[in-house]
C-alpha cells in the first residue's frame, strides 16, 4: 500500500472519530435542554406574604429552587410555614424590605415562624444553610 493511501485511511478514521465525539455531545446538549427542569433551578414568586401564598409557593418549589418573597411587612404572621423540600432557597426583597412578625398564640407563646423539615434550605436572613428539624422564631427580614 502506498504512504499516501495509509495517510488517507488514518484521516478517515480521525473524521469518524471526532463525528462520533461531536455526535455525542450534541446528544448530551440536546437532553440538557429538554430536561432543564433536572437541571436549572426555577424562581417560585409568593403573591403576598401570607402563610397561605408563603406555604404555596414553598410547597411549589423543587429541590434547587429560590422562593422569593414580595415587599412589603406582615405585622401579624401567625401560623407555621413547613418547609419539606430539600435544598430550597428562601429570599426576600432585602432585609428593610421584606418582614414578617410573628405573634404570639392564646397561650401568648410562639409557633415557630418557618419550620424546616429538609436539608440544605437556604435561609436568607439568617445567611446559613437549615438543616432538618430547624424551627425559625421571631421577626425575619429576608434578603
Amino acid at each position: 500500500m502506498e504512504n499516501s493511501q495509509v495517510l488517507k485511511k488514518n484521516k478517515i478514521r480521525n473524521d469518524k472519530k471526532i463525528i462520533h465525539h461531536l455526535s455525542f455531545f450534541f446528544v448530551l446538549i440536546i437532553f440538557l435542554l429538554m430536561t432543564g427542569k433536572l437541571v436549572f433551578s426555577e424562581t417560585i414568586y409568593a403573591q403576598s406574604l401570607s402563610r397561605a401564598d408563603i406555604q404555596a409557593a414553598v410547597d411549589a418549589a423543587n429541590p434547587g429552587d429560590k422562593v422569593e418573597l414580595p415587599s412589603g411587612t406582615n405585622s401579624s404572621f401567625s401560623g407555621t410555614v413547613t418547609i419539606n423540600t430539600e435544598g430550597i432557597h428562601l429570599y426576600g426583597q432585602g432585609p428593610a424590605n421584606t418582614i414578617l412578625k410573628l405573634v404570639s398564640n392564646q397561650e401568648g407563646k410562639y409557633n415557630p415562624l418557618i419550620y424546616i423539615s429538609a436539608d440544605n434550605v437556604w435561609d436568607s436572613a439568617s445567611g446559613s444553610i437549615a438543616d432538618e428539624y430547624a424551627a425559625i422564631v421571631g421577626t425575619r427580614r429576608l434578603f
